[in-house]
């Protein structure tokens, strides 16, 4: 019923404001759920964002489930690798964005424990749920490599849901559009006041999309993948994600970036401002190619 919806219903209308659905359909988006926070009490607000990240989680969690029963991996070990990873990630998520922003969390630094407020980076979540999966897999004598095949559908599956919180939290846009697909985003949520705009390019959207196809490749050939070699399909995760996220950094306008000391110029390249996305998508990438150069014709027996 609801990918039916998210399918069928007018993306113009749902991306065109608040103000646009009112008008139209009398319907608000608010940032807190309503009713959980009237039966929690006005004290505690369940965010959108929030929720779209435990969405997230949990599709992960169902679909890594599913997939133990195939290969006949204990529930048990699912669920401790669940808690682990997701602390792991959630405090590698948080701590990478702030390092980033310490101008910023230097004047309030109570407000790093804010994470429903969102600064939440994805390449911070991959690092802390690869360090934790690696420190599990070397205590119980697991292939790491395995999990790692194991655990990516999972971990690609829970971004596509969770970036939908970018949508209420009105982050990850990119420049003024009046694309039919363009996003409302409110004066108080822009990061310039200085841009006299309301629509924007959604470009957390053009990441989720190609992102499904990515997710549908790598199921339909997940057994071919995995059947003798161990690291192909989070190789290739790597790769499609890192190339994927460089591309759509060039759209946003709240991207995290840092300047260089002096100006690098070399052959095309001429810069001094680096994006941390694309710096951390294009080692992703490297990572991929060789993660897929090396296991490619490594033979191990599937112990999962």
């Amino acid at each position: 019923m609801i990918s039916s919806l998210l399918l069928f219903f007018p993306i113009k209308e749902v991306f065109e404001g608040k103000s646009k659905l009112e008008q139209q359909f009398g319907i608000s988006i608010p940032e807190n759920i309503p009713f959980l926070s009237n039966i929690l009490g006005n004290t505690i607000n369940i965010r959108y964002y929030a929720v779209c990240i435990l969405i997230g989680v949990l599709s992960g969690y169902i679909l890594t489930l599913k997939l133990s029963k195939v290969y006949k991996i204990a529930g048990t070990v699912i669920d401790r690798l669940l808690l682990g990873i997701t602390v792991f990630g959630l405090i590698g998520a948080r701590l990478f964005y702030v390092i980033f922003n310490l101008k910023i969390f230097i004047l309030e630094p109570i407000s790093i424990l804010f994470v429903w407020l969102g600064g939440l980076a994805i390449f911070g979540a991959i690092l802390g749920s690869a360090l934790y999966l690696y420190l599990y897999c070397n205590r119980f004598k697991f292939n790491f490599y395995e999990f790692l095949d194991f655990l990516t559908p999972g971990l690609l599956l829970g971004q596509i849901f969770g970036r939908f919180g970018n949508f209420f939290n009105y982050e990850s846009y990119g420049g003024p559009t009046s694309a039919y697909w363009k996003m409302y985003v409110p004066q108080t949520a822009k990061i310039s006041e200085n841009v006299n705009q309301e629509y924007f390019h959604p470009t957390f959207l053009y990441e989720v999309i190609p992102n499904i196809f990515v997710f549908l490749f790598i199921l339909w050939f997940y057994e071919k993948l995995t059947l003798r070699r161990s690291g192909l399909v989070f190789g290739l995760y790597c790769i499609c994600y890192g190339s994927i996220r460089f591309c759509t950094e060039f759209f946003r306008i709240d991207a995290l970036r840092f300047d260089l000391p002096t100006r690098i110029t070399f052959s095309v390249l001429d810069f001094q401002t680096v994006y941390v996305s694309q710096l951390c998508a294009s080692i992703m990438c490297i990572v991929g190619i060789i993660l897929v150069q090396k296991r490619k014709n490594w033979n191990t027996s599937v112990t999962l």
